[in-house]
């Protein structure tokens, strides 16, 4: 029976070494990162707004855990997701974020109270979009309108490039509005400087 017990203990030993190589937002944000594909550390700690040597760091305990791999290109050194099961890993962490904690939807509802406040609620243009596509865990329960959608992310058909986005623009974009239009996140940045 201690046996039993050490091996139980070992395994779990080794389920929470991922569980605490996730216990930083910085690496969250590194995974969905490197969810979209290949970066330097340079490239990570500009995007992340921390310096080269904290963002190897969180690169490390990453590695450690097994969640990313790296290569080197000369004197750059390059991370990648260590396969596609890590990027659902971090998608199924948010969705249990969102479906559990109350302290998520707080933080939008402080943010949407926080313009009312200053007022700038009538003045300020909201989005809340996903990111680009479903992985490959979710294929078979990516929908459209109740439709099965071919795809995942990275690829250009349907499940790779239909994304959920809501806009809230009070006098602008009317409240319940369902839209189908083809939107190009691409095409934000100018269309937002010429509001």
């Amino acid at each position: 029976m201690k046996s039993h017990r050490v091996l139980k203990d070992t395994l779990y030993e080794q389920v929470a070494r991922i569980g605490k190589a996730l216990s930083s937002p910085k690496r969250l944000e590194l995974l969905e990162m490197l969810a979209q594909g290949e970066k330097t550390v340079e490239q990570l700690a500009v995007e992340l707004s921390i310096d080269v040597k904290l963002t190897s760091s969180h690169l490390k305990a990453l590695k450690e855990a097994r969640l990313v791999q790296t290569r080197r290109d000369g004197k750059y050194m390059h991370y990648r997701l260590s396969g596609p099961d890590v990027a659902q890993l971090g998608v199924s962490l948010r969705e249990v974020a969102e479906e559990h904690l109350v302290e998520l939807r707080m933080a939008v509802g402080q943010l949407m109270s926080e313009l009312d406040r200053l007022k700038l609620r009538e003045k300020t243009l909201v989005v809340f979009m996903g990111d680009n596509g479903t992985t490959g865990g979710r294929l078979d329960r990516a929908t459209i309108g109740g439709r099965l959608i071919v795809g995942a992310k990275g690829s250009m058909l349907d499940g790779g490039t239909r994304v959920p986005m809501i806009v809230s623009w009070p006098g602008v974009s009317p409240a319940g509005r369902v839209a189908a239009d083809l939107i190009d996140s691409t095409d934000f940045l100018p269309t937002f400087a010429e509001l």
